[in-house]
């Protein structure tokens, strides 16, 4: 579980999963449907905190109360944190036949100092593509 802790002023909670989530069945973006995919998923907010829907699809994340300084605000499970260092290691083992990776990595030149943001942008791609 990754977990935030009070002294955090502001949480921003997005990753593929959860934007793909936030459909409700009409095909429409929905904060009730995003809160009920966090529960049903494992994430595990304090009681003092609440999703805001500021409108527009513009959501957030608030506090209702004051909280300890070094509560635990939000836990998420493993499973659900974009980690550069494992998405490589997964998309790396499973292997690609024409090489592409590696040609795309390559392809970065100078800009391989953002490797990292490389491997989320694919899982993300990926993601999306397959409708995860």
């Amino acid at each position: 579980m990754m977990v935030w802790h009070s002294y955090f002023s502001i949480v921003l909670l997005w990753c593929a999963p959860a934007a793909l989530s936030a459909f409700d069945g009409d095909g429409h973006r929905s904060v009730l449907t995003l809160s009920n995919w966090a529960r049903d998923s494992g994430i595990v907010m304090h009681p003092s905190v609440e999703w805001k829907d500021n409108g527009d699809e513009d959501w957030g994340l608030q506090l209702t109360s004051n909280v300890d300084r070094g509560m635990v605000l939000i836990q998420v499970p493993r499973s659900l944190v974009l980690d550069s260092s494992v998405i490589k290691d997964e998309i790396v083992s499973v292997g690609h036949e024409d090489n592409t990776i590696s040609k795309c990595i390559e392809t970065l030149g100078p800009f391989q100092v953002h490797e990292e943001n490389f491997w989320i942008v694919l899982k993300l791609y990926e993601c999306q593509r397959r409708k995860d």
